[in-house]
């Protein structure tokens, strides 16, 4: 019956690594994610703030039609 205790000890040890493991490595790919979803949003808004700025300063002069 030791033995058998050990062994079952030694399993649920190697499962609870598994484990600690995988929730490392989840952990260290949503980091990954997070930051690329951050840099992906911050150069989608810095595309669009650009974009803007040159739509507006397309618009700022707008000679009036009826005097030529």
């Amino acid at each position: 019956m030791g033995r058998l205790v050990r062994g079952a000890v030694k399993f649920n040890i190697i499962c609870i690594h598994v484990i600690l493991n995988s929730q490392q490595i989840i952990h260290s790919h949503l980091n990954a994610l997070s930051r690329n979803m951050s840099l992906a949003i911050g150069d989608a808004s810095w595309h669009a703030n650009e974009q803007q700025g040159r739509e507006s300063n397309g618009d700022s002069f707008q000679p009036d039609k009826r005097r030529s």
